[in-house]
């Protein structure tokens, strides 16, 4: 068997908001990230940005906002953590489907998961050879979006697949390089939508969250403000 060819290194933007919390997880997170093989940056051209984010304080809260739109926009990998995605998961979910959105409870696993993303199921991806049910679910799930996302949006080298294209090229590298399940699912949801939907420039991907800045930070909060 050829030696596998050396990869770029797997560089990590974790982007801190908000309170005192927030940087006691981030410290904690990064810790994480780091042993696992992570090279935390704060590079524009970081491979992944992690932005634990902030749903209490106003300022914060539209900043978080604006970085998940900012790091989405960058074309690299995103995703959210923190205040803002534990109260408004659904909704970030469903507004921004580029970023994975993550709880509090998921960070032990989100180092495992970004680690495994570039895995195949066929066990000849990077960075541990993992095939099939060993990669994480959630990791064989971005390994899809994250391919069609890249096949369909614009690069300096060329213009954006249009969508038929490139589901054809997810299903003709199932089994090998992504998970059947996955991709029929993944289809499944694209096939019900509109072409702009499936382009991502519909109207339903402008987020806008609205709270009420009267809404009360619960006990624990508070507490960990001072």
């Amino acid at each position: 068997m050829s030696p596998r060819p050396e990869s770029a290194p797997r560089t990590v933007n974790l982007v801190t908001l908000g309170c005192a919390r927030n940087e006691v997880d981030s410290e904690e997170l990064a810790a994480r990230l780091t042993a696992s093989g992570w090279e935390l940056t704060s590079d524009g051209d970081a491979s992944v940005v992690l932005v634990n984010t902030c749903g209490f304080i106003q300022a914060a809260k539209q900043e978080s906002i604006d970085e998940l739109l900012a790091a989405a926009s960058s074309g690299a990998r995103v995703a959210a953590v923190g205040c803002l995605a534990e109260r408004y998961g659904a909704e970030l979910a469903g507004e921004l489907p580029e970023a994975q959105v993550l709880s509090f409870d998921d960070y032990g696993e989100i180092a495992e998961i970004v680690r495994s993303h570039h895995e195949r199921v066929d066990g000849t991806g990077y960075p541990d050879r993992l095939s099939r049910d060993d990669i994480p679910i959630l990791a064989r799930i971005i390994a899809v979006a994250d391919a069609y996302n890249a096949m369909t949006s614009d690069r300096p080298y060329r213009d954006a697949m249009p969508s038929r294209v490139a589901r054809l090229r997810l299903a003709q590298a199932v089994e090998s390089q992504f998970d059947t399940s996955v991709v029929a699912a993944f289809e499944a949801i694209l096939a019900g939508g509109t072409e702009s939907y499936r382009a991502g420039t519909g109207s339903g991907f402008r987020f806008d969250v609205q709270v009420d800045e009267q809404e009360e930070a619960p006990a624990q909060l508070t507490a960990a403000v001072g």
